[in-house]
């Protein structure tokens, strides 16, 4: 699968890539929104998971796209929830 950037915003799949764009993303500027928009041109996808406390970046989503549910996994207990209602709505 891609793994989208924050450092240039485009899919990658190279391993050697990926670790180039991990060690510019970590003094350049995030551009997570356009990462946003590019994988959802990319990809299409129904929803989105946001992994760790809070949801900010749920909420920055839903005005990028309001149309792909959000979900977040903030504890062990909430992701074994979260697979289980999504493997019975497949």
């Amino acid at each position: 699968f891609p793994v989208y950037a924050n450092y240039h915003a485009r899919p990658l799949s190279a391993p050697e890539d990926i670790r180039e764009a991990l060690r510019h993303q970590v003094c350049a500027r995030v551009r997570w929104v356009e990462c946003m928009q590019n994988a959802i041109a990319d990809i299409k996808p129904e929803a989105a998971i946001e992994f760790g406390a809070g949801n900010v970046l749920s909420g920055l989503l839903k005005r990028i796209d309001a149309s792909i549910s959000r979900y977040n996994c903030d504890s062990l207990k909430s992701c074994e929830e979260l697979a289980g209602k999504l493997a019975t709505s497949l």
